[in-house]
């Protein structure tokens, strides 16, 4: 399985701090830099589009798109990622193309 990453786009506009998370060309979340606080508290938070659905931060992006990747995986099953709305049937094939 395949984890790639691209500047999330929203209206037509990009951050360079604002990425959208695809396993096998699929979009499956997303990881973005948050700065609330004072200097030096800044994040990365994290979410992923599965049912049930995850997420949580991180002090760098790296360790935001491993925190992604270690909860997406164990939901793999045969294949399938249980997306939001699985509850009602939609599952996501994420086999490589």
């Amino acid at each position: 399985m395949r984890f790639t990453r691209r500047l999330c786009g929203i209206a037509g506009q990009t951050r360079p701090d604002d990425w959208a998370i695809f396993l096998n060309g699929h979009l499956i979340g997303r990881v973005l830099h948050y700065r609330l606080g004072p200097p030096g508290t800044e994040r990365w938070n994290w979410s992923v589009q599965t049912y049930p659905g995850r997420g949580g931060s991180a002090p760098t992006l790296e360790e935001a798109l491993a925190n992604l990747k270690a909860a997406v995986l164990p939901l793999v099953v045969d294949g399938n990622l249980p997306m939001m709305g699985s509850r009602f049937g939609l599952f996501l094939s994420v086999e490589s193309r």
